[in-house]
């Protein structure tokens, strides 16, 4: 049940007008009848202690609570052809699920593992059934092309209620129009990369996963980063980081060629953490090459010559997502191999640590300096550079 409670009587048209809008996207929800999206049940108003009316949407429970509670509580999962399969089943019902929305106009807008929500798993499920919840931009019309919306002056909404692990590039390059149906695929793609996370090395690589990213910062980064090319011109790519955890995980044998994790970590790869969308879906640009953060002038530059042939490749649409999925999934292939869902009997290595952050002296020295005027560097470059500490005593 969520409870939406305006500040004032002054908000209260306007809290009471996004209740009803809400109220009517989850009916429409409930027309898809598809297992993988939360039923909703019913919305009532009721004043409180300030004679306020307060808004409620009631949806059925999530009694195994979220895909991160799952992740958080079987740290070690016991890695097996049945979880890999169950797993794709999951991710394939996700991805229908998202399919369907966004035929009917909308998107979800607050795609992360606190917002899959997960109900009770049968004797032969370890995972359960996970459902998409928790609406976040749901609701804009995004039923016609984004150029379309952009001539006609209809934006997005850019308050984006994502973590900011999971936003995709279109949220920082600042233009509200580039919001598209298509930023829910990047957010997939972060979520299904943590799930191959947990299965090939549990829980606390997810965590550091986490951790990597963020870099010496409190507040969470993106996968990705963007800065100014020498054209002028600002453009993102995928952080550094990201890229060394995907490199080190396709020489994992468990992700090797012909097999279920492999292709996986291919359509994480090549189809979804892409920052180009396909035209008149939003107006991104793709780089090639990693981002070389320079503290002078406090903008960070582009490494390589991007060149006029950029892009070759689109970030997936859902029907994509939805087909390549199927593609790995198909139920009961007998012209699969048994070793396509897990090669037995081979020798995983450690879980990648790249670094665990930059030195406490070291930061405590160049954070101040680094966040002036909010220059957020690719953090794990600036970390493996030689340091020279002295102390005078």
């Amino acid at each position: 049940m969520k409870q939406i409670v305006p500040p004032d009587g002054m908000e209260q048209e306007r809290v009471s007008r996004n209740w009803l809008r809400k109220a009517e996207i989850l009916r429409k929800m409930n027309e898809c009848n598809n297992e993988h999206i939360v039923r909703f049940i019913t919305a009532f108003t009721r004043p409180d202690f300030r004679s306020v009316d307060s808004h409620y949407l009631v949806c059925e429970w999530a009694d195994r609570g979220s895909l991160q509670d799952l992740l958080a509580q079987s740290p070690s999962p016991t890695l097996g052809a049945k979880l890999v399969k169950q797993t794709v089943t999951q991710l394939l019902g996700l991805a229908t699920a998202l399919h369907r929305i966004h035929d009917l106009g909308f998107r979800h807008g607050s795609i992360k593992p606190d917002n899959v929500l997960r109900f009770r798993p049968c004797k032969d499920s370890i995972i359960g059934t996970l459902k998409l919840g928790v609406w976040g931009l749901a609701g804009k019309d995004y039923s016609k092309p984004t150029d379309s919306r952009l001539q006609s002056r209809q934006s997005a909404d850019t308050r984006y209620r994502n973590d900011a692990l999971y936003d995709p590039p279109e949220v920082e390059l600042g233009v509200p129009e580039l919001l598209s149906r298509l930023s829910d695929i990047w957010s997939m793609g972060c979520v299904i990369l943590e799930m191959l996370i947990w299965l090939a090395y549990g829980y606390e690589s997810v965590d550091r996963f986490r951790r990597d990213v963020r870099g010496p910062y409190k507040a969470a980064l993106p996968c990705y980063v963007v800065g100014e090319h020498e054209d002028g011109k600002m453009r993102a790519g995928l952080r550094s980081i990201v890229e060394d955890w995907l490199n080190y995980m396709a020489e994992e044998p468990i992700f090797g060629e012909d097999t279920a994790l492999g292709d996986l970590l291919s359509l994480v790869r090549e189809d979804l953490l892409i920052v180009e969308v396909p035209q008149g879906r939003g107006r991104t640009v793709y780089i090639r090459g990693d981002l070389d953060p320079l503290e002078t002038g406090g903008d960070i530059k582009l490494r390589g010559d991007l060149g006029p042939k950029w892009p070759t490749r689109h970030r997936a649409t859902t029907s994509h997502l939805v087909a390549a999925l199927e593609d790995v999934g198909i139920p009961d292939d007998e012209e699969r191999p048994d070793d396509y869902w897990l090669k037995e009997g081979i020798e995983r290595r450690p879980a990648p640590e790249f670094y665990d952050a930059v030195p406490k002296a070291i930061k405590d020295g160049l954070e101040p300096q680094l966040n002036q005027g909010g220059f957020v560097p690719d953090v794990h470059q600036l970390s493996i550079q030689p340091y020279l500490i002295v102390c005078t005593v």
